[in-house]
């Protein structure tokens, strides 16, 4: 037996190759509009991030400011503690002399 030979080109299952180079176009489409969208949200998320770093910033610079701030109001406070404490320790020595001077001239006083 001899093998048959068709004439013509060979055309065989043309419409499954439509489907796949359909389906090829479909992904590579699907690819393009993934990027596209993938580049529009990583540069709205650069410049959400852009602001929120700035705003950061800000923040923490005043917030050091106001440390410093406060530091300073601290230390203040301390040496105005501490000066009024010795001036308090003054007085109470004021007021225990007098006391005693009191007590010493209370007999005078009453006795005559």
């Amino acid at each position: 037996r001899k093998a048959s030979i068709s004439e013509g080109s060979y055309a065989g299952k043309q419409q499954q190759s439509l489907g796949i180079v359909t389906l090829l176009e479909v992904v590579r489409d699907d690819f393009h509009e993934t990027e596209i969208q993938t580049s529009e949200e990583e540069e709205d998320a650069t410049k959400e991030f852009t602001k929120f770093k700035l705003a950061s910033m800000e923040d923490i610079s005043g917030k050091e400011t106001k440390k410093e701030l406060c530091e300073e109001d601290l230390k203040t406070t301390k040496n105005d503690l501490s000066s009024k404490k010795s001036e308090l320790t003054r007085t109470v020595g004021l007021l225990d002399d007098a006391l005693s001077t009191l007590e010493d001239l209370k007999p005078q006083c009453v006795d005559n």
